[in-house]
């Protein structure tokens, strides 16, 4: 069960998350408030899962708290207003829910959450490989991970670009990324796995990896944003 907070200045509202939480058996909700002071002020004692946050509150909004606090647990934005969904994904929210809230609409967003949750735990556990082989012409050579700058599909082989050389390996993009530590590094396009901590700008459609512009498909931008929150 995800540890989870509530934070939102109407009461109705709040017993509302509550019982959908208690119904939907996910979620253990070891707080309430009716502002993001007293959520910021638990977070330096609790270590929380998830919180579902209404963006308009007395003192400090929702909004404000994701610009002041620099790490936070997967969030669940609640709101009466649409207008704010585009600024609320620049901060990487797990996902936006419209007043009034519909038990479905809730269940899914909980499952999402359950879903990152259940991902970032299976990183942490799994042992990071730091070097292997890979079969360049006839030899086998061994690759530290952490020279990666990024993998390209390249016909029946795959283009490993390192700091200060490339080199041509006879093995699939699949499994090549079966591989990877998935902590480490991520598939943003079919021809494409980039090192995480080699991404130097995000862009709408594309990645910058030192000056290489890297596209990111749509169907794996959600993917690399999960991914960013725990680098």
């Amino acid at each position: 069960m995800l540890k989870t907070l509530i934070a939102d200045d109407e009461l109705l509202a709040r017993k509302l998350i509550g019982q959908f939480s208690e119904r939907c058996g996910k979620l253990d909700v070891i707080g309430s408030f009716a502002n993001g002071i007293e959520v910021r002020e638990l977070l330096k004692e609790e270590q929380v899962d998830l919180i579902f946050l209404d963006i308009e509150m007395p003192g400090l909004s929702g909004i404000d708290l994701l610009r002041s606090t620099p790490v936070l647990p997967q969030v669940i934005l609640t709101t009466h207003h649409k207008e704010y969904a585009l600024e609320a994904f620049e901060y990487d929210i797990t996902d936006y829910l419209v007043k009034p809230i519909h038990y479905s609409r809730f269940l899914k967003a909980v499952e999402k959450a359950e879903r990152l949750h259940d991902l970032n735990l299976e990183s942490a556990k799994k042992e990071v490989q730091k070097e292997f082989f890979v079969k360049v012409d006839s030899r086998l050579l061994k690759i530290d991970g952490k020279g990666i700058l990024f993998i390209e599909a390249y016909g029946d082989y795959v283009k490993i670009h390192l700091h200060d050389k490339k080199l041509l390996a006879h093995t699939t993009m699949t499994s090549f990324e079966q591989t990877l530590p998935q902590t480490e590094f991520v598939r943003v396009h079919r021809r494409y796995i980039v090192r995480l901590d080699q991404i130097n700008e995000l862009r709408k459609t594309s990645i910058m990896v030192n000056d290489k512009e890297i596209p990111v498909s749509k169907s794996y931008r959600q993917n690399l944003l999960d991914k960013l929150r725990f680098v």
